[in-house]
């Protein structure tokens, strides 16, 4: 059993995002009247708990480091039964520390052959891009940006929050961020209630909810069971989903480690998506999801890890850095006018027929 200290600061006075988080709380469920009044009272707890509890498991998720494996199988296509084979699989790994974070990307998208990677980080002074086809293959850098002042910037704010959506998969139905879902003028609270059966020391709350737009946020109104003993994390949800083509529905289940930490850590993560198509041709496709995490939480990572030089490569800095960009720049074009000239000179010429 892993023995790590960890020191959450307890929440003394809410800071003013959290009060902003919580006087919108207040408007979306008391807008709505549908409650009964036997809800009140654990209503009353879900509205002041949650916006604290979730900010603070968000901020010990940013601690954590480790791997999360990433597996698709569809078992029904077309409205027949498929093979059920495994046809996406990615791994993650994260490192997160004070001085900034990195996420690395491997795998592939139909077999068990090869083994690209892609890595993106963020530290102090700059972030960055590599990539490599295997790992028997150097890291090439692909991006680099020594212009990281504003930290809050649309594109790194991005990047962050894509890190986010897995070290704090307990706060994610679907693609949405459960703290701003509960937020939007398009929920509608129905109702809070106490989970029943192995369900009982849960909360259920049914809400209604239709996306603005829905492209990659097809999940719409439905359920969802929360966890109040361990900062209201998601134990389960069942939700109706919309997509430009088509309805379904989208359901999930949440394993968490309760023991070793303070707070929980997430170790399974296992979603089914049922979608029914209409049209011309109406089909029905079912597609499992299964997320295996392995992480832990330390607050000690050093700073060195979310630099280059943690992958073997120099340092930028100043005009030495720029310079050393330019360079490699240069020999990748040089390769590709050697590469160009080799094929033109190594294709075989026509020869004219002998008239003679």
């Amino acid at each position: 059993m892993r023995q790590i200290a960890l020191s959450i600061p307890l929440v003394v006075r809410a800071p003013p995002r959290l009060l902003g988080m919580a006087i919108r709380f207040v408007v979306a469920i008391s807008a709505v009247g549908e409650c009964s009044a036997n809800d009140a009272p654990l209503r009353e707890r879900f509205l002041v708990e949650c916006p604290v509890k979730w900010e603070e498991y968000k901020h010990f998720s940013r601690r954590l480091q480790g791997s999360a494996e990433y597996s698709e199988r569809i078992t029904r296509m077309d409205g027949k039964a498929a093979d059920g084979k495994r046809v996406v699989r990615t791994r993650m790994f994260f490192k997160q520390g004070s001085g900034g974070w990195s996420s690395t990307v491997r795998g592939d998208w139909s077999t068990d052959k090869g083994d690209d990677a892609t890595v993106k980080a963020l530290n102090q002074h700059y972030a960055f891009q590599l990539k490599r086809v295997d790992e028997a293959s150097p890291w090439m850098l692909t991006a680099l940006d020594e212009n990281v002042v504003d930290r809050n910037s649309a594109s790194l704010r991005r990047e962050r929050e894509m890190v986010d959506r897995v070290t704090c998969t307990p706060l994610v139905v679907y693609n949405i961020w459960l703290p701003e879902l509960v937020q939007m003028q398009q929920f509608i609270l129905k109702s809070v209630s106490m989970g029943v059966g192995e369900s009982a020391e849960l909360v259920k709350v049914e809400y209604d909810y239709r996306p603005p737009e829905l492209g990659n946020h097809p999940a719409c109104g439905g359920w969802v069971l929360l966890d109040p003993n361990h900062d209201w994390v998601l134990r389960e949800f069942e939700v109706a989903a919309e997509w430009a083509d088509g309805k379904g529905t989208l359901s999930a289940k949440y394993d968490y480690d309760f023991d070793s930490f303070k707070h929980p850590i997430i170790t399974r993560y296992s979603r089914r998506q049922l979608a029914s198509a209409s049209g011309k041709q109406p089909f029905e496709t079912e597609i499992l999801d299964d997320v295996h995490f392995d992480f832990t939480w330390r607050d000690d990572v050093p700073d060195s890890e979310f630099k280059l030089s943690a992958f073997d490569l120099s340092e930028p800095g100043g005009q030495s850095g720029r310079l050393w960009i330019i360079g490699i720049n240069v020999v990748a074009i040089a390769f590709i006018i050697l590469g160009f000239i080799i094929r033109k000179f190594s294709r075989p010429r026509s020869v004219a027929p002998d008239d003679g």
